[in-house]
């Protein structure tokens, strides 16, 4: 094969046992078969060996199948959290960063503990999904002799520096659940230490102290993995003792935040019990604190502590596995749902944002329709103006084709209004002297149409303008 698996030991051998019947002895004593099983365990590092012993020790090979198929589920399962996960916290951090209402010290404490969880998500992301696709092409019995395995695993440096990096990012998300859990208990119980405590204190403690301890435990491991035979990148480094360098603070951070959290919820039962709501009422809000407080404390962490129950049986390893894997991959979207998008803070800033927008969108439509509608006003005037200013010219040489006035007598017509000896008859009134065109004049039918035409347009601009003029003027910023 062209392909190299560096996890694997290549000094060690695989083997299978030929039974007392001639054929291949099978995988518990007393099993044989014509295939046999074939022990590729001492090809593992010893940690993975010590796996595989408690996983098919109390069970058959059935069993021991569908653990490892809840093992790969819950993979899927994680990838699809904080992939969800790293959206929700990176929208949080753009509306923490965007609004200067919303900079204070507690919020300045939640974008140092949504990047530490950004950062541990991205590296996780990066990892399992190179991982799954390196599985995909192993997986592929057409491409499996030709295939060249180069996923970060098979990287040195690369691989451990990814490793590095993930459980410094894991070490300063712990670090800032501690620091939630210290600022909330301070403020809560009115301590005067929160005043005295400057933000700096915060970040060096925050960022500082898990490099220290990372940096330790990063080069224990690798001296312990230097003096070993098989070439891995670190496989199985979690089993190791030496993963409690920085396990065990991490187990500290969750004990402490949980002492915080007792004596936060003692506070508030003794404020609830001196307000005049009912019983049901003070306990739904007690119990209602402490879920909101349980994974910004961390506090859903600990089942990550509790060993996998690899040699119990499949409904336990289901149950601890799925319950685990679930609250660590959906931690982040968690807390960004309740300290972001359901604060009544964010919120109301949001809501401020939204009205602000529509307001200043309708404002600038209004705008537009005026000025468009100005500018047509304008048009029209300008043109009634320069019409008028020809219309005299063109009556100086249009008069040249008028004819002689002819008189016209009006005929007058008389009507009885009473048929009796004395009828009175109704005399329509002489009016002035009218004179009459000729009627093939048809210059003076011109100048009277031009004439009327620029009258309607001087009349239409001025009564457009006046109503322009009456429009409220509303300006927004």
């Amino acid at each position: 094969m062209k392909h190299q698996i560096l996890a694997s030991n290549h000094i060690g051998f695989a083997y299978r046992r030929c039974g007392e019947g001639g054929l291949w002895q099978g995988r518990k004593i007393g099993e044989e078969s014509s295939l046999g099983w074939t022990n590729y365990t001492p090809c593992f590092p010893s940690e993975v060996q010590i796996l595989f012993v408690k996983v098919y020790e109390h069970d058959n090979d059935d069993q021991a199948k569908l653990k490892f198929e809840i093992a790969q589920r819950t993979r899927h399962m994680e990838i699809v959290g904080f992939s969800i996960s790293l959206v929700a916290l990176t929208i949080s951090l753009i509306i923490f960063s965007h609004y200067r209402s919303l900079r204070n010290n507690r919020t300045r404490i939640h974008k140092s503990l949504f990047m530490a969880m950004v950062v541990q998500v991205l590296i996780r992301l990066t990892v399992y999904i190179d991982q799954e696709l390196v599985r995909s092409v192993e997986g592929d019995e057409s491409n499996y002799e030709n295939a060249t395995l180069r996923g970060i695993d098979n990287m040195p440096y690369v691989c451990e520096s990814s490793y590095v990096m993930l459980e410094y990012a894991i070490s300063v998300m712990f670090m800032w659940m501690f620091i939630e859990g210290l600022y909330l208990h301070n403020l809560v119980t009115a301590n005067a230490l929160r005043e005295r405590i400057s933000h700096l204190f915060y970040y060096a403690t925050g960022w500082g102290l898990p490099l220290i301890v990372t940096a330790v435990w990063a080069t224990m491991t690798a001296l312990h993995y230097s003096e070993e035979t098989i070439k891995s990148c670190w496989y199985g480094y979690n089993f190791s003792p030496l993963y409690w360098i920085v396990q065990a603070p991490r187990l500290a951070v969750i004990m402490i935040n949980m002492v915080f959290l007792l004596n936060i919820m003692r506070v508030l039962i003794v404020k609830l019990r001196k307000s005049q709501s009912s019983e049901v009422e003070k306990v739904r809000k007690a119990v209602r604190a402490a879920l909101v407080l349980l994974p910004l404390l961390g506090i859903t962490n600990i089942l990550n502590m509790i060993e996998a129950p690899l040699d119990g049986t499949v409904w336990e390893f289901g149950l601890w596995s799925y319950s685990t894997h679930f609250l660590r991959s959906f931690q982040g979207f968690f807390i960004a749902l309740i300290y972001c998008f359901l604060n009544g803070e964010v919120r109301q800033v949001l809501r401020k944002h939204y009205e602000n927008y529509k307001a200043m969108h309708m404002g600038n439509c209004r705008h537009r329709e005026s000025f468009f509608h100005f500018l047509s006003s304008s048009d029209k005037s300008s043109r009634a103006h320069r019409d008028e200013s020809k219309a005299p010219i063109a009556m100086k040489y249009l008069k040249w084709f008028k004819g002689p006035a002819t008189p016209i007598i009006p005929q007058i017509t008389v009507t009885t209004v009473d048929d009796g000896p004395e009828a009175k008859i109704k005399i329509p009134e002489i009016p002035d002297t009218v004179t009459e065109q000729p009627k093939n004049n048809t210059a003076d039918q011109k100048i009277q149409t031009l004439e009327s035409y620029e009258n309607s347009i001087v009349i239409e601009s001025t009564a457009t303008a006046e109503f322009h003029d009456e429009q409220p003027s509303t300006s927004y910023r």
